[in-house]
C-alpha cells in the first residue's frame, strides 16, 4: 500500500562522439640526398604517421581513433640556389614542385596520404635547405575522406574538433656533399740550378703549386652553407719526359732521401705520388747544361686521404674523384 512501485525502470542516454583534432609532434625528416642525385620519393604516410597522433578519440565502448588521411603544407622555406621540394600524386609519374611563395594557413596545398614527396637539389650544391611546414589531417571529416589533392585550401580554422591538427611539424632533409675534382692548369718551374751543382734541398711542392703559373681551384666544393673547398694535397706524376743523358728528376718526403722519378711507364695507373711537403729537384748527369724533359703531374684536392707515396694506379680522374681532370707542367733548366 506503499507510494512506491515494486517494479523498477533503466534510465539511458547516449554520448555522440565529436571529433578531436590529431595532435602533430616533432619533425619529420627526409632522408639525406647526395648532392646532385634525384632521390625516391617518401609517402605522406612514412614521413608524418610517426608525428601524428590521435589517441584522444579513442574511448572504450565510444569512438577510435583516426589515422593520417593527409597534410596541409602552410610553408616552403627552400630556395631557387638549394633546390626545389616536389610532390607526386600518381605514384611518380608526374612530379609537381611545391610553391616557394604564396602558401599559408587560407592557401595550403592539401597532399592525401598515398602521395608522395622529395627534395632535388639544384647541381654541385649541398647543405641544409629550407624546409616545409605542414599541418597534419586525420581521417574524420567525411565530406574529404580519403583527403582530396587540392592546390589551395583554407585550414586557418584548425584545432579543437576540426580534422587538422593545431600545431605544425617542420619537414627537414640534408643534401650530403660529394666531392668534385679540383680545376687544373698551368705549368710550375723549379729553381734554375747550376750545372755539376744540384740543389741539395730541393724545392717543396707547396711552393711549385703556389707559383701564379699555376691555377688550381677547388671552388666547386665551396657552397655557402655547406661544403668547403680544399688546398692542394698532392701531386700525381703521370708523365717524365727527360732522359737519363740530361739527368733525374728525384723526390724526396724526408729532405734528405731522394729517390729517382723513372723516365718511362708512367701514367694514370702508375703514377708517382707525392704529398704536398715532399720536395722535387733536377739532377743534370756531369757537365750537361739545358733544358730537360718536363714532368707531367695531375693535383689532388685530398679527398678521401692522399694515397701512399710512390707508384699507385689513380683510379678515376676528374668528376668527383680526388685527381684533377687537368694537369700541369713541370720543368727546369740547369744553367752552363
Amino acid at each position: 500500500t506503499s507510494q512506491w512501485s515494486a517494479g523498477t525502470i533503466v534510465i539511458g542516454t547516449v554520448t555522440a562522439p565529436v571529433n578531436d583534432a590529431p595532435v602533430a609532434t616533432g619533425t619529420a625528416t627526409f632522408p639525406s640526398v647526395n648532392e646532385d642525385t634525384t632521390p625516391a620519393g617518401q609517402t605522406v604516410s612514412s614521413l608524418f604517421t610517426p608525428r601524428f597522433d590521435d589517441t584522444r578519440d579513442t574511448v572504450a565502448g565510444g569512438s577510435s581513433a583516426n589515422t593520417l588521411a593527409g597534410i596541409a603544407i602552410t610553408a616552403n622555406a627552400s630556395t631557387a640556389a638549394q633546390g626545389t621540394w616536389q610532390y607526386t600524386t600518381d605514384g611518380g609519374t608526374t612530379w609537381g614542385p611545391v610553391p616557394r611563395t604564396g602558401l599559408g594557413d587560407a592557401t595550403a596545398l592539401i597532399l592525401p596520404s598515398t602521395a608522395s614527396l622529395r627534395f632535388v637539389p639544384e647541381p654541385q650544391w649541398n647543405g641544409t635547405p629550407g624546409g616545409l611546414t605542414v599541418r597534419l589531417i586525420d581521417g574524420s571529416n567525411t565530406s574529404n575522406n580519403p583527403v582530396a589533392f587540392s592546390a589551395s585550401s583554407d585550414v586557418s580554422t584548425n584545432g579543437n574538433t576540426t580534422a587538422i591538427s593545431a600545431a605544425t611539424v617542420p619537414l627537414t632533409t640534408v643534401v650530403v656533399a660529394v666531392n668534385d675534382a679540383p680545376m687544373v692548369s698551368g705549368t710550375a718551374t723549379v729553381p734554375p740550378s747550376n750545372e755539376d751543382t744540384p740543389s741539395a734541398t730541393g724545392t717543396s711542392v707547396s711552393t711549385l703549386l703556389g707559383q701564379s703559373t699555376v691555377s688550381y681551384g677547388d671552388g666547386t666544393d665551396t657552397i655557402a652553407g655547406g661544403s668547403t673547398g680544399t688546398p692542394a694535397a698532392g701531386l700525381a706524376i703521370t708523365g717524365n719526359a727527360s732522359t737519363a743523358a740530361q739527368g733525374a728528376w728525384q723526390y724526396s718526403t724526408d729532405g734528405g732521401t731522394w729517390n729517382d722519378i723513372p723516365t718511362s711507364g708512367l701514367s694514370d695507373t702508375n703514377a708517382i705520388v707525392i704529398p704536398a711537403t715532399a720536395s722535387l729537384r733536377f739532377v743534370p748527369q756531369p757537365d750537361w747544361n739545358g733544358t730537360p724533359g718536363s714532368l707531367t703531374a695531375r693535383i689532388s684536392d685530398g679527398d678521401t686521404g692522399l694515397p701512399a707515396t710512390g707508384a699507385q694506379n689513380l683510379g678515376t680522374v676528374g668528376g668527383t674523384s680526388q685527381w684533377s681532370a687537368g694537369t700541369i707542367v713541370i720543368g727546369t733548366v740547369t744553367a752552363p
